[in-house]
């Protein structure tokens, strides 16, 4: 079935990037609905709990951010289906990269609260020409300003210092 796509996803798949995204900007393989959207949503959507030896699991809470975390992405894209607009190739992209830290950072469902194997088991399957390009860097940037943010804000026994890294 064709996904719906100006609707609340609310199913757990991939067919978003392709079957809308890409469906209605045609930028090809190289473009960002199928060379980064669709190729993380699927990697995402193979872990589980337990996953082979050798293989990087995330955990129960990090299995449930990544649940929330693939929605938010989908969700986030479905305003560009409501109205009657082309938008380019780099302004999809732009537009997507943009909502990666708040979907990524949710309340309830932040990478923020997610252990350490978790951390490493994302990292792990992330393309370090990915990581490392203007936008992955700025992303991760904000990120991990927002996670700081919230262990200060958190911790009590920290507000003395919260002046000083205002």
């Amino acid at each position: 079935a064709l996904a719906n796509c100006n609707e609340v996803q609310t199913e757990l798949n991939c067919d978003f990037y392709r079957q809308c995204l890409e469906h209605k900007t045609q930028c090809g393989e190289s473009g960002y609905a199928i060379s980064y959207g669709e190729k993380y949503c699927h990697r995402f959507l193979k872990f589980n709990t337990n996953s082979e030896a050798g293989k990087l699991s995330l955990s129960e809470k990090g299995l449930q951010w990544r649940d929330a975390t693939l929605l938010c992405l989908q969700n986030r894209m479905t305003p560009l289906f409501q109205i009657a607009f082309d938008y380019s190739c780099s302004d999809i992209k732009k537009t997507a990269f943009n909502t990666h830290p708040d979907c990524y950072t949710q309340a309830h469902h932040s990478i923020c609260e997610l252990n350490i194997s978790d951390w490493e088991a994302i990292l792990s399957i992330l393309n370090p020409k990915d990581l490392s390009s203007k936008d992955g860097l700025r992303q991760m940037t904000k990120v991990m300003h927002t996670c700081t943010k919230s262990i200060f804000s958190q911790k009590g026994q920290f507000s003395h210092l919260k002046n000083e890294w205002a």
